[in-house]
């Protein structure tokens, strides 16, 4: 991978980095809940995906490192929303 690659991906964990912070502006707390977790869950993605270098290797070894955030947000979401 390129280092303009890297660098694009980078910029886009602040962007999503920056989504997050504006969101706290969201008047509905179940609408921000479901905003900030989706944001974490898409910069755990680019980070696996990316940073780590999981994207070409076995299906599983991604999922199984996707399914965790994806837990930690469902989780957080059941528990705050309830």
């Amino acid at each position: 991978m390129s280092y303009r690659e890297l660098t694009l991906y980078w910029l886009a964990l602040i962007a999503l980095s920056v989504a997050s912070l504006t969101a706290t502006h969201i008047p509905s707390p179940l609408i921000l809940l479901l905003s900030i977790l989706t944001l974490a869950f898409g910069k755990a993605w680019i980070i696996v995906d990316y940073f780590m270098g999981l994207r070409s290797v076995k299906r599983s070894w991604r999922l199984a490192l996707l399914l965790w955030p994806l837990l930690l947000c469902l989780l957080i979401g059941t528990i705050l929303s309830a």
